[in-house]
């Protein structure tokens, strides 16, 4: 805004590196970094008391400050209440990819770690409108994916009860987990999966699925905007572009507020919990 005056530690963003940037901090605000730096410039000396740096068993730091607790590893992460969030792996999905089995296989990993250690697992539905009543972005979205010149062209994919939509058998949901359907490709867009996760008090939660390019990566967006703290289980996600997704994981890591790890780490970190 013109004749405003900005401070100048709100300009670093990024140039020197993590370290001086700003990192998401989600609900729509934006914090500086935690470091001695920071804490220099704006923390007086009450706020710099109330600081606190504990070191865990395995090495990491979970930063304390103003009475919170600031996760910053996939160990802080399932310390707290954790979900599993299962995104799209249906029947008509997965039979796209020439690895949709091997994909499969290395969410059920996922899924039979994070029932093991009682983790509340959230899956999702892509669905489609029936075309006479889908809207304008609806219908665009159509006509690209379906690749069609003309609006009256495209038919529903994914319609609630046909078989392509259903989750893949080898993952068939519990009845104490939930299934939730969705027009958009963020998990939370137009559902209840906010009110779901803030009702029970978690402030992170894996997401593995198909696809990573497409659905995951806005997920993952979105949930830094509200705050929370998304852990991409990276060889959990099938890919229908491997550039893409390749970029993906690259533009989340450089944009800050998520975390990345694989199955392996995953399992390693839970056995601790349990």
């Amino acid at each position: 805004m013109r004749g405003v005056a900005i401070p100048a530690r709100w300009l670093t963003f990024r140039a020197a590196g993590r370290s001086a940037g700003m990192r998401d901090v989600g609900r729509g605000t934006a914090a500086p970094l935690q470091g001695s730096l920071a804490r220099t410039l704006t923390a007086g000396p009450a706020a710099q008391a109330s600081h606190r740096r504990d070191e865990q068993q395995n090495g990491t730091v979970m930063e304390h400050i103003r009475g919170l607790t600031i996760a910053r590893s996939l160990a802080d992460a399932v310390a707290e209440p954790m979900a599993l969030v299962v995104y799209d792996m249906q029947v008509g999905i997965v039979s796209q990819l020439s690895d949709g089995a091997d994909v499969v296989a290395r969410v059920a990993e996922v899924l039979d770690l994070g029932r093991q250690v009682g983790l509340r697992v959230f899956f999702t539905r892509h669905v489609s409108l029936p075309v006479e009543i889908a809207g304008v972005a609806q219908l665009r979205m159509a006509m690209d994916w379906q690749h069609r010149e003309r609006a009256d062209e495209v038919v529903a994919p994914f319609p609630p009860e046909a078989p392509q939509t259903q989750i893949v058998p080898e993952l068939t949901p519990r009845g104490s987990e939930a299934v939730l359907d969705k027009i958009t490709m963020s998990a939370f867009a137009g559902t209840y999966l906010d009110i779901a996760l803030r009702d029970c008090g978690i402030p992170s939660f894996l997401i593995a699925g198909i696809a990573l390019e497409v659905g995951i990566e806005p997920t993952v967006r979105q949930a830094t905007d509200l705050g929370y703290l998304p852990v991409v289980v990276t060889d959990a996600c099938g890919t229908g572009n491997a550039e893409a997704a390749k970029r993906s994981l690259e533009a989340l890591a450089f944009a800050g507020g998520s975390l990345q790890a694989d199955i392996a780490s995953l399992r390693m970190v839970l056995s601790q919990r349990r």
